[in-house]
């Protein structure tokens, strides 16, 4: 019976939301900044693929607000040397997953309405190199995952209306202070498809 109700609650508190539109889209863009920067290995370099690309669920409220969440995969590669003598080289390829949540304002316009964005965002870093390690015997224990907590900040465009849209923005993300991760700052120029 408990369960009857609280499903009951739920529908009635959902209800004012089917009138409201949901989307699914694309987003994808270019990382302005690099996902992390080069640790303490010897002749250290970290590429970041310069492709960002993920979903998006948008909801959009009255008052021109709205909630979107998502994911944004980026890849990178380090390479490096470490060990006595550097003599391990280092050559290792890495995953960044983003996963914002954020609130939108949207301001009032036909065609072109601009908007501002805030959140948070969780970061999964797969593969990356830990710095720091110089006596090793097998180069893959320098290998770890972390994940870190950020604040997302952005603006844009919503171009177009009804069921297309086009957004394009500028999304700044800061995140947690990590002591062998110094890249806490990431800046993407993302531009969305929405359905």
């Amino acid at each position: 019976m408990k369960i009857l109700l609280a499903l009951a609650g739920l529908t009635l508190a959902l209800l004012p939301l089917r009138a409201q539109s949901i989307g699914i889209g694309i987003k994808a863009g270019v990382p302005l900044t690099d996902v992390l920067k080069p640790g303490a290995l010897t002749r250290p370099r970290v590429d970041t693929s310069r492709l960002a690309i993920g979903p998006v669920l948008d909801l959009r409220l009255p008052f021109g607000l709205g909630l979107e969440a998502g994911a944004l995969y980026k890849r990178f590669n380090q390479t490096g040397q470490t060990g006595p003598n550097g003599l391990t080289v280092i050559d290792q390829g890495g995953k960044s997953w983003e996963f914002p949540i954020l609130a939108k304002v949207r301001l009032p316009g036909v065609l072109v309405r601009p908007y501002v964005e805030g959140g948070f965002s969780y970061n999964r870093l797969s593969d990356i190199v830990k710095p720091f390690e110089t006596a090793i015997s097998n180069p893959k224990d320098l290998i770890a995952s972390i994940g870190r907590p950020g604040f997302v900040m952005g603006t844009g465009l919503e171009i177009g209306s009804g069921k297309l849209r086009l957004v394009p923005g500028l999304r700044w993300t800061r995140y947690s202070d990590r002591s062998f991760i110094p890249s806490v700052n990431s800046i993407d120029f993302l531009v969305g498809l929405m359905f």
